[in-house]
């Protein structure tokens, strides 16, 4: 019942940002929120209608077969963020949630904080054109809610190779309890830990989670530190989607690729983890609820990650060649954040990064010009050439 409701909660986004984009668009261009396709225009026309805007020459019949509504992106997450509290509330009264701490989505108003900043950062972007730097430190404010709220795991899978190091030693438990704080009275084994770092040697002094496997892996607990790297994850992902940008739909259509891909990643582990449920005993207690946090943290991914995708549809629409409206830093911002906090809430954050491996070669390539060592164009990407009509 709770897929089969998110399912219909995407229909109704779909539906209703179809049904409210071209209004919402004609208003935008009556508050003069707009531009100019650089698919469909010469340097020369865009010189010409650049003039016309300063001068105030908006009402002439050229320009307005020119002029392209721009900040779309702050209707679809009205109706986003509306769709997702609806659902929230209709889930917890059908019975599908329990009360308080034991209600799965009873942490979402972190999450959807975080991505109502990032919408509203997006538009005044669009509107007053905030300076890069500023940006980041404004993202970093926004990813707070978020961080406040996150009751995931702190720890880390990594392969068990520091003991080859020769450093200090400590006493661990050996059995793999899925994260689970280790009973007391377990028999334990000698783990050598490497300190490379200040922060680290603490942890390892301080903290005792440390885990290792019979296959020889470890679970490290890395406490603020991974709050730290959760808070980066938001700013690259709000960022790398913005940097990508420029073609007509190729901003929702990355995004719409990364959400599908989240989406059934998340389907497989719930399937994969209920056929490996059938009967359990009373030892196996503590496992059975480790996979059902597990699937309340992907029911909550999906609830996020459904919504979004019905309204980027409808989006993807509109803005794909030749491009009727324009999605904005708006949708850019809200796009990339809905991705980071659903992968942070379904505690997939490190498998989205391999989601995001296009984006990250792009940013990548593109640190030259973010650091200013050679021109950066506002627009990084091909023009249309009217001589060979490409």
């Amino acid at each position: 019942p709770v897929l089969g409701l998110i399912l219909l909660g995407s229909i109704v986004a779909y539906v209703g940002t179809m049904r409210y984009i071209p209004n919402v668009a004609r208003t935008l261009l009556e508050r003069n929120i707009f531009g100019i396709d650089i698919n469909k225009s010469t340097e020369e026309q865009r010189q010409k209608f650049a003039a016309k805007r300063r001068a105030g020459q908006t009402e002439e019949k050229e320009f307005q077969k020119q002029a392209i509504p721009e900040s779309l992106g702050i209707l679809v997450g009205a109706v986003y963020l509306s769709v997702v509290m609806v659902l929230t509330v209709c889930l917890r009264f059908l019975g599908t949630a329990g009360e308080g701490l034991d209600n799965p989505y009873a942490s979402l108003p972190g999450p959807l904080m975080t991505i109502t900043l990032m919408l509203l950062l997006g538009f005044t972007d669009d509107v007053l054109d905030v300076k890069w730097r500023h940006k980041i430190i404004l993202t970093t404010l926004g990813s707070l809610p978020l961080i406040m709220t996150y009751d995931g795991s702190l720890s880390v899978l990594m392969p068990c190779v520091f003991g080859r190091f020769g450093l200090p030693t400590m006493n661990v438990t050996k059995k793999w309890l899925l994260g689970l704080a280790a009973a007391q009275g377990e028999p334990t084994t000698t783990f050598r830990v490497t300190s490379p770092s200040t922060w680290f040697s603490y942890v390892v002094s301080h903290r005792s989670y440390v885990k290792v496997s019979e296959s020889g892996t470890a679970l490290i607990y890395l406490g603020p530190v991974y709050l730290v790297y959760l808070s980066m994850l938001c700013i690259f992902c709000t960022n790398s989607i913005n940097i990508l940008a420029g073609v007509n739909g190729v901003e929702v259509g990355q995004s719409i690729v990364i959400a599908v891909a989240s989406v059934v990643y998340n389907l497989f582990q719930m399937r994969l983890e209920g056929q490996a449920t059938p009967a359990l005993s009373s030892a196996d207690a503590s496992a059975a609820d480790a996979r059902d946090m597990r699937s309340d943290h992907q029911l909550r991914a999906l609830l996020l990650l459904g919504p979004f995708i019905g309204v980027s549809l409808a989006l993807w629409r509109y803005n794909r060649y030749p491009a009727r409206v324009f999605v904005g830093d708006s949708y850019t911002y809200f796009a990339g954040t809905v991705l980071a906090v659903s992968s942070i809430t379904g505690v997939y954050s490190k498998t989205l990064l391999l989601f995001f491996a296009p984006q990250v070669f792009n940013f990548i390539i593109s640190l030259p010009q973010l650091f200013n060592i050679v021109p950066c164009p506002r627009h990084r990407v091909p023009t249309w050439n009217p001589r060979t009509n490409l």
